[in-house]
């Protein structure tokens, strides 16, 4: 049966076979009348609202929105974990040991996510190859590492259920149809 694993604003996860023509048709010609659609860079059209298929995959896992890695089913591992760079991100827990790795605590370094420091004070001049340099204002861009953690109501929600799962693969294992 279908069984839906994960939703956010614009990514739905599920399991079994779900049929959505009827919903993205309504979809779109309520895009194209308000004008809610763009073409991308390679000539696709997409509308608001409509489900576009991502790809199978053989594995999944989600710490929360945003935070989730799967394997599809050609063996490709792929992150979303916002802050942290798709690439850098997969390549890091791929030499980490895959989909196993991503558990609160694993730490992802030089992987895109970055912090601004703002300096407010002012620090006087530098003297650099004979030139003066006045070192005022500024913001600093570092890069930032990225550790990965979870809620504790997304981790309350995954538990509860995982319990009514259980609870109800029991109840059909034990009720005549």
């Amino acid at each position: 049966g279908e069984r839906l694993l994960y939703v956010d604003t614009d990514s739905c996860k599920h399991l079994g076979e779900v049929d959505f023509t009827r919903y993205n048709e309504e979809q779109k010609k309520k895009a194209l009348a308000s004008g809610l659609y763009a073409t991308d860079k390679h000539g696709v059209t997409h509308y608001s609202g409509v489900y576009e298929e991502d790809g199978e995959f053989k594995e999944f896992i989600t710490l929360g929105a945003k935070k989730y890695a799967y394997v599809d089913t050609s063996g490709e591992l792929h992150l979303t974990l916002a802050g942290v760079g798709k690439k850098q991100g997969a390549a890091a827990l791929i030499a980490a040991g895959g989909l196993d790795a991503f558990k609160p605590g694993f730490v992802f370094h030089n992987c895109g996510k970055t912090a601004s420091i703002y300096n407010d004070g002012h620090f006087g001049e530098l003297e650099i190859d004979g030139h003066k340099l006045d070192i005022t204002r500024n913001v600093t861009i570092k890069e930032k590492d990225y550790t990965l953690d979870i809620t504790e109501d997304y981790e309350s929600l995954i538990k509860e259920s995982k319990q009514f799962l259980y609870k109800m693969e029991k109840l059909l294992q034990t009720t005549k149809i």
